[in-house]
């Protein structure tokens, strides 16, 4: 695995949620883990695979993406990420490629919110926490 953004500083709470894998959002639970970063950062592809989606992360705020990124074990999706012009659904992709770029979720939501990186991760089809990926004990 290669980190996404190479400094990882978890988004942790703030005013606006928690950024924590399982935290509760309502009566959901927070699918993904989120990462601290500014935006225009260049957001880099943890695995080597195929870019399957290149997706919406809201309908009422079509301009926030993700970009899903699979292969035979792992399907990662890293939300508010727009995907560079140059990349296609459907490309295969390498390990640590420049793949998208990292959006301002902060200045839409604002109330002190973190701008930061949406990172879910599948293993084998069932959603798991990405943290222990990225952060060894």
């Amino acid at each position: 695995m290669v980190a996404p953004i190479d400094t990882i500083i978890e988004r942790g709470r703030d005013p606006r949620g928690h950024g924590d894998y399982g935290m509760p959002r309502g009566a959901k639970k927070h699918n993904g883990w989120d990462i601290v970063g500014i935006p225009g950062t260049i957001i880099k592809s943890p695995i080597s695979g195929v870019i399957s989606k290149h997706g919406i992360m809201y309908d009422f705020a079509p301009q926030f993406r993700y970009v899903e990124i699979t292969n035979e074990t792992y399907r990662f999706r890293l939300g508010y990420s727009e995907i560079l012009n140059d990349l296609k659904v459907g490309q295969h992709i390498f390990k640590a490629d420049c793949i998208s770029v990292l959006q301002n979720i902060a200045g839409y939501w604002g109330g002190g919110m973190k701008n930061h990186l949406h990172i879910e991760c599948y293993k084998n089809g069932k959603l798991t926490d990405p943290e222990p990926l990225f952060i060894k004990p």
